[in-house]
């Protein structure tokens, strides 16, 4: 079992925790996912198949109860929940390890936006997992002669975009000498922040801005942190659009993604459509979830108009 998993086995109950630990190490150097549902069978997801987590002391299908859950919470939230109360209303907890747990209940509204999430039921703890060195056999079609080529990855879902982001981030930090890496982590997926120290290895060049909307973020890091390139994850909207634009104009360099089954369907997008007529990205890489290298097709931005 590796180091990060090993950490977030302390959040879970003791019989949980037994149960979890006693899986074996092949499905558990592989895990994605463990989904808790009250009264329902535990779900452990790999990259490759779904589970469910047997109760080590019945051998029979663990099913947690409200308590375990509350247990749960009690932990990832040292016990003070309205201390998290912020993380909760946009539906997840990022822990120790860089972890993420996501919350779901009954949504409480507040002036049209969420003010809390209460009667909490289900849990959904992404695993922290990096994967270093799977974008080096890319990196020189990103980064040519000391210069990043603005660049957009196309994925559908669960086909390792932010995974691959992630790596990209840390090793065009480590490479670019002299340069400033600015990431725009809205969701705390890829530099996963923990008591204001990223959990995920990002480079030594890297400036992370979290918790903000994409749009504000870019436009905040080039009138503060003066970057030589941004990098975010998930592009979709026009606000975005005209923040990436904005970035552009002020010479700053942009690498980032959308989900898209593939260049066709994204071509069709009215709120990307003006970057592909003004021909903004040099690279697109595009990602399949269906191959065993997802990294399935690599172009140059000017094949798409």
């Amino acid at each position: 079992m590796n180091k990060r998993l090993e950490s977030l086995l302390g959040f879970l109950p003791e019989r949980m925790k037994i149960s979890v630990s006693r899986v074996s190490n092949d499905i558990l150097n592989t895990l994605e996912e463990i989904r808790i549902r009250i009264c329902q069978p535990v779900i452990l997801l790999t990259n490759t198949q779904e589970l469910f987590l047997k109760d080590a002391s019945t051998n029979t299908f663990y099913v947690p109860g409200t308590e375990e859950l509350k247990e749960i919470l009690e932990r990832i939230t040292k016990s003070s929940f309205y201390a998290y109360l912020d993380d909760i209303k946009n539906g997840f907890v990022t822990v120790e390890g860089g972890h993420r747990i996501g919350i779901c209940g009954r949504g409480v509204m507040d002036n049209g936006s969420i003010g809390n999430i209460k009667d909490i039921s289900f849990l959904n703890i992404r695993i922290a997992n990096e994967k270093k060195g799977i974008s080096d056999r890319i990196l020189p079609q990103i980064l040519e002669n000391g210069a990043v080529k603005n660049t957009l990855i196309i994925s559908p879902p669960q086909a390792g975009k932010t995974t691959l982001l992630r790596d990209i981030t840390r090793n065009i930090s480590n490479t670019l000498q002299g340069g400033k890496v600015s990431l725009i982590d809205e969701r705390g997926e890829i530099a996963a922040i923990y008591n204001g120290i990223p959990q995920n290895d990002i480079g030594i060049r890297t400036d992370v801005l979290t918790g903000i909307p994409k749009s504000d973020g870019m436009i905040l890091a080039i009138r503060s942190l003066s970057p030589t390139v941004l990098i975010t994850d998930e592009l979709g909207s026009c606000k975005e659009v005209d923040a990436v634009f904005t970035a552009i104009n002020s010479g700053v360099k942009i690498i980032t993604t959308v989900h898209g089954e593939d260049e066709m369907e994204i071509q069709k997008r009215e709120d990307l459509k003006s970057l592909f007529q003004n021909r903004v990205f040099q690279k697109i890489i595009i990602l399949n979830a269906s191959k065993k290298d997802r990294i399935f097709k690599i172009m140059n931005g000017g094949e798409l108009r």
